[in-house]
């Protein structure tokens, strides 16, 4: 029965300290200053969508941009040789 007398508090302790952790968890749950911390997986995914997202854009910006130089280098060359092999000249 001693035993048992001091087994009560140290239940009663453990028992509160409990209860505290599952209602600090559950003001976490409501608490708005908690939800960054909550979401901050999806933030993080979100982010690096975004970032490889513009870098996606960046690199086919600049391969569109170095085609068009490409292929104004190949009209140029192609008519130049059209209009040469021609002997043609304006009126």
């Amino acid at each position: 029965e001693r035993m048992c007398v001091l087994d009560r508090p140290e239940w009663q302790r453990d028992h509160h300290l409990q209860m505290r952790g599952l209602l600090g968890e559950r003001v976490k749950g409501r608490d708005s200053r908690y939800t960054p911390a909550k979401h901050r997986g999806v933030v993080g995914a979100s982010m690096a969508l975004l970032g490889s997202a513009f870098a996606f854009g960046w690199n086919l910006a600049g391969y569109r941009t170095q085609q068009r130089a490409h292929q104004l280098t190949v009209a140029a060359r192609t008519l130049t040789l059209t209009l040469g092999r021609r002997s043609w000249a304006p009126a």
